[in-house]
């Protein structure tokens, strides 16, 4: 079993440090703060990832995206 720590938008370094300093394995987001009107460019999901990866971190998860990018699609 893999322990992350999670829930939270930004990865500040603050987060960071302490993700490492607990031992957790990863971090979960929720709702990343990435620009972006209709979608996430895969080069900002990739600094996610490398900023992780350089506190020894895994990125485990994103959770939810801005309602923006499928609320046409679920009012119809």
């Amino acid at each position: 079993m893999r322990v992350a720590i999670g829930q939270f938008s930004e990865l500040s370094e603050e987060r960071l440090r302490f993700a490492a300093q607990l031992g957790a394995s990863g971090v979960l987001l929720n709702t990343p703060l990435l620009p972006g009107t209709q979608h996430w460019e895969y080069d900002d999901l990739l600094w996610l990832r490398t900023r992780c990866e350089r506190h020894g971190l895994r990125l485990e998860a994103l959770e939810n995206l801005p309602v923006r990018f499928y609320d046409q699609a679920m009012l119809g």
